[in-house]
């Protein structure tokens, strides 16, 4: 069984299109770095990471962008994208799968520190609606099986 998500703070951005509206709207967004922060984590084979956020807009969520970079030159093992719902206290909920994308590594930026940016990826294909105030989570992981590999990631700066 697959332990629960470390959760942690990210840089993010989430978009969703709203029902009236045929075009796509940022909801929230957050760069840390440019607030002076520095650092991140690493998404392993055996370690995952979530990160939590309350919808500010409602409509089908439509594309996630994360600042995460592969720190090995990977070759094989997907980013793998998941959202989830969250429990009463808040922790995101495995139990709660609302849908997942995989993204192979040759569509993640290599390791660059001197040019951290936001990758995008589109979701819009999970058909995920959400209204404003509802509280998910998302979850990156490795579907690799080398634990010298990983995807580095910064959960201070998220764009949504």
């Amino acid at each position: 069984m697959k332990p629960h998500p470390t959760v942690v703070t990210l840089a993010v951005t989430l978009v969703s299109t709203p029902a009236w509206a045929g075009t796509i709207l940022l909801d929230q967004s957050y760069d840390a770095f440019a607030d002076g922060a520095t650092g991140g984590g690493s998404i392993i084979a055996s370690q995952s990471n979530a990160q939590t956020f309350t919808v500010g807009l409602g409509g089908t969520l439509a594309q996630l962008g994360v600042q995460v970079q592969q720190s090995n030159l990977l070759t094989t093992g997907d980013l793998v994208i998941t959202f989830l719902g969250v429990d009463s206290g808040g922790i995101p909920d495995i139990a709660q799968n609302l849908g997942n994308i995989s993204v192979p590594p040759s569509q993640v930026p290599p390791l660059d520190f001197s040019n951290v940016v936001f990758s995008v990826f589109d979701v819009s294909s999970l058909g995920i609606s959400v209204a404003p105030g509802d509280v998910l989570a998302f979850e990156l992981s490795y579907a690799g099986t080398d634990e010298g590999a990983c995807f580095g990631f910064d959960f201070d700066n998220l764009v949504a």
